[in-house]
C-alpha cells in the first residue's frame, strides 16, 4: 500500500486548530515544530509496518475548504482530508517523503532533513492502532 499523509504547514496548522476544535483535542498546546516531529515519527511507524509512505500532502485551508465545497464534503472529516491528500498526490501537489539527508526538510523549516525531522528517533515496531 502506498499513501500520502496530510499535514498542515506553519500558519495553516494554527488556523486548523482554531477552525476544527476536534484537532485541538489531540494537538492543542503542541507547537508546529513538535507537530512536525510527531508526524515524522508516525510516518516512520507506518513505514516500519510495511506501508509505503509516498509523500506529505500540505493542507492549505482555503484551497481545502473550496475543494470540499465542490464535492459537498465535510472539511472536518478525516475521510475528506484523506481524499484531498490522494487528490493532491494525483495532481503533483505533495512533498516527496522521505527527503534525502542533505535535502531541505519536508516540514518547511529550511533546515536539512538530517538536522531537522530526519533526526527524530525511529518508531517502535508495535502494532498500529
Amino acid at each position: 500500500m502506498r499513501v500520502s499523509v496530510t499535514w498542515f504547514p506553519k500558519g495553516e496548522y494554527e488556523r486548523a486548530l482554531a477552525t476544527w476544535p476536534e484537532l485541538a483535542d489531540e494537538w492543542g498546546g503542541v507547537s508546529h515544530a513538535e507537530y512536525c516531529r510527531r508526524l515524522e515519527a508516525r510516518l516512520r511507524e507506518l513505514t516500519a509496518h510495511g506501508i509505503l509512505v509516498r509523500s506529505v500532502a500540505p493542507i492549505r485551508i482555503d484551497a481545502y475548504v473550496a475543494w470540499c465545497e465542490e464535492r459537498d464534503d465535510d472539511p472536518a472529516d478525516d475521510g475528506s482530508r484523506a481524499a484531498y491528500s490522494a487528490d493532491l498526490e494525483r495532481l503533483g501537489g505533495t512533498i516527496p517523503w522521505p527527503p534525502g539527508r542533505n535535502e531541505r526538510c519536508w516540514c518547511g523549516s529550511g533546515a536539512k532533513y538530517k538536522a531537522c525531522c530526519g533526526s527524530v528517533a525511529p518508531a517502535s515496531p508495535e502494532p498500529l492502532p
